[in-house]
């Protein structure tokens, strides 16, 4: 798709959600985004400046894809509302991928490095299967 304000998945939700339509355009859509951008594009960025949010491509889109969800009688109220969940599960989501992180590290240094070696892990309940030996007579 064209170069777009926002991620394409939240221009796309958006669109659907506004406007309903099962088979929009590619020029629908990029109008759709820039209208997003004309409309609110200013105080998104106002605000998450405000809010101290990094304005990448990533955070605007969730901020603008949780907007419609949010309390306030106003896009601007909306949006600061959105900046705030965005960052917040932002910072809860990150603790935990840490906590994840920090538990893999608990594992032995052997088991650790066997794995690395790509050596496979035994399984349980299987038994590697018997060679017949061939008898005397055989």
């Amino acid at each position: 798709m064209a170069s777009l304000n926002f991620q394409e998945s939240i221009v796309l939700i958006l669109f659907a959600q506004a406007i309903n339509k099962p088979r929009p355009t590619r020029t629908e859509l990029v109008d759709f985004d820039a209208g997003l951008q004309r409309d609110l594009g200013a105080t998104l960025a106002t605000i998450m400046n405000e809010e101290g949010m990094e304005q990448d491509i990533r955070n605007r889109s969730a901020v603008l894809g949780c907007r419609p969800h949010m309390a306030g009688n106003t896009p601007a109220a909306q949006i600061r509302n959105g900046c705030r969940f965005v960052t917040h599960c932002q910072k809860e989501l990150g603790e935990a991928a840490i906590a994840a992180f920090r538990a893999t590290e608990s594992v032995a240094p052997e088991k650790r490095s066997r794995r690395a070696a790509g050596r496979p892990r035994a399984q349980k309940g299987k038994r590697a299967p018997q060679r017949t030996r061939k008898g005397a007579g055989s």
